[in-house]
């Protein structure tokens, strides 16, 4: 398994241009984590070599499996998001390893997906904002109604 591919297979999925960014938003750090914990599991790298490709030290790859996955187990149902994430992503990560392509046609087959996934968000968004649109006219319909005090 390759680090370059787990990294960029989590880009993606967790909507993160690029890993190595020095910032402590929530969402880096998360994608962080998850970058960690699927390196730590589906590779033999020690913690050196996961935290270099993300411009980090040994210490942050052991801070994010021990201190933050860690409270994710703990709490598995505030962090669902995350611990879905992580399956989901390493379901992703061992399908694609089964398929032996470079990086062009991994970075295009994730790509696909990525629009895939996008494309059915905007129907759920566009269904979601005519109901919104249907109850505000409701709405409206039912002031009329509305006694005046």
């Amino acid at each position: 398994m390759n680090l370059k591919k787990i990294k960029k297979i989590v880009e993606m999925n967790m909507n993160v241009k690029d890993l190595n960014v020095r910032s402590r938003k929530q969402s880096l750090v998360d994608a962080r984590t998850v970058y960690f914990v699927l390196s730590k599991r589906l590779t033999t790298f020690s913690y050196s070599t996961i935290s270099e490709l993300v411009g980090r030290d040994h210490s942050s790859v052991t801070h994010g499996i021990n201190e933050i996955y860690s409270a994710w187990l703990f709490s598995p149902n505030y962090f669902k998001n995350q611990l879905q994430m992580i399956d989901a992503i390493e379901k992703q990560i061992l399908d694609i390893d089964s398929i032996d392509e470079d990086d062009g046609d991994l970075i295009k087959k994730l790509l696909h997906e990525y629009e895939i996934k996008l494309i059915i968000k905007n129907k759920i968004i566009d269904s979601l904002n005519e109901k919104v649109d249907f109850l505000e006219e409701r709405i409206q319909d039912l002031k009329k109604y509305e006694p005046i005090w």
